[in-house]
């Protein structure tokens, strides 16, 4: 009995750390810029090691030694790891392919500890992880406009390489923030989400994405028409929230000035790539370095090793299209395996939201489609998933919904 009453305590506070370490990654990375290079990628990597260590060492000394819980997600994820082995077997660049190798291990790691190590019956651990993740995109959105202001940048991109990433992030959290915000009871709690949610759109404005502006707009449309569908009306919270997001876009634009953001956008298309007549060279140039390597790509990670040769004056070696790219890295073999992983997930998420026993579940799948409906759009015209802030954000995300369907739906 002793020893049950050790392993049962030893489960909880690795469970307890797990969920720590976590919230540090979901709080740090977008403060370190997006965590797209240097020392940060390899906090991340240190960080997520330390977590698969405590989950075998979880597993090992529990009762019952679990396995991993089967999803229906694990045939495309196993066929593009496979896929991947390939690429990297005849990349241009093996050391290249290996670095960008480690982020995609890294983000499988997470995507099956959302499913295996969180709890969904425990509110608190999922409240935990949500606040973390609006916590930390409040702060990191008050930074860019404190940076803005005292500027003379036209864009806010915070530390972010680019804003268009910045805007892809801000677009994926803020569903989940609106939903959060109506799902609170207590009126404390409801007005900091609803401050941080402010904030957010503010900045999300200042970055001048417009494919984010875009992306954002047809999640909340999807989501408000998922909402309006499943409870036959809108209900009172669902206006109040849809007349928050206007009242503050409209704020911004007032205080910006018609005129200035006008100007700030012509000034823009001299000195980025906004438009999509920008984009269409760079996506031909992407389209022959796919004849050039058809079959397993160039490599993962190594697109910026061979756009040189293929385009032109190409300043931030991105294809400005994550679908683009990812074929072009990883062959043409990619891109139905992507589709295939987005068309289960969409199918998850859309029933766990439709057959969810709670309201709790409802609404947060709600906010978890329009974050990914966000990015899934803004990932055609942008390298929105390039920082790991973003894309482990999605695998969060991601986790959780299937994480859902495994409890709430399969019982």
């Amino acid at each position: 009995m002793s020893n049950g009453v050790v392993r049962a305590g030893s489960n909880r506070s690795a469970n307890a750390m797990i969920t720590f370490i976590l919230m540090v990654i979901l709080f740090f990375t977008p403060l370190a810029g997006g965590t797209e290079q240097g020392i940060s990628v390899w906090v991340v990597h240190s960080l997520i090691l330390i977590v698969l260590l405590l989950w075998i060492f979880d597993n090992y000394i529990g009762r019952k030694r679990a396995g991993l819980v089967r999803t229906r997600l694990d045939y495309p994820i196993l066929v593009f790891v496979l896929l991947s082995v390939l690429s990297l077997a005849f990349s241009v660049s093996p050391k290249k392919s290996f670095l960008t190798l480690l982020n995609f291990l890294d983000y499988i790691v997470l995507f099956y500890l959302m499913i295996n190590k969180v709890k969904i019956r425990d509110r608190k651990q999922i409240n935990l992880i949500m606040y973390t993740i609006i916590v930390s995109a409040s702060l990191v959105s008050l930074l860019g406009i404190i940076k803005y202001l005292g500027s003379s940048s036209h864009i806010l991109g915070l530390t972010y390489s680019n804003p268009n990433p910045f805007g892809a992030y801000l677009a994926m959290v803020i569903p989940v923030t609106l939903v959060m915000m109506m799902l609170v009871e207590d009126p404390g709690k409801k007005i900091l989400i609803g401050y941080g949610a402010c904030m957010m759109i503010v900045a999300f404005i200042l970055t001048l994405s417009r494919g984010g502006w875009i992306a954002l707009l047809c999640a909340l449309f999807l989501m408000a028409y998922l909402h309006q569908k499943k409870s036959s009306g809108i209900s009172g919270k669902a206006l109040i929230s849809v007349s928050f997001i206007i009242a503050v876009a409209l704020l911004s634009i007032l205080t910006l000035g018609y005129v200035n953001v006008k100007q700030e956008i012509a000034i823009l298309n001299k000195r980025r790539i906004e438009t999509v007549n920008g984009r269409v060279p760079i996506w031909k140039g992407t389209l022959k370095i796919i004849r050039a390597y058809p079959l397993l790509g160039s490599g993962p990670g190594t697109f910026p090793l061979v756009c040189e040769d293929y385009i032109q004056n190409l300043k931030d070696k991105y294809a400005h299209s994550e679908y683009l790219q990812t074929v072009a890295e990883w062959g043409v073999c990619s891109l139905p395996v992507i589709l295939w992983i987005q068309a289960l997930f969409f199918l998850t998420v859309f029933r766990v939201h439709d057959k969810a026993r709670t309201r709790f579940s409802r609404y947060l799948m709600l906010g978890i489609i329009g974050s990914i409906t966000a990015i899934s759009i803004h990932s055609l015209a942008e390298f929105a998933l390039h920082p790991m802030a973003n894309a482990i954000l999605c695998v969060v995300f991601g986790g959780i919904a299937v994480n859902y369907h495994q409890y709430d739906i399969s019982r």
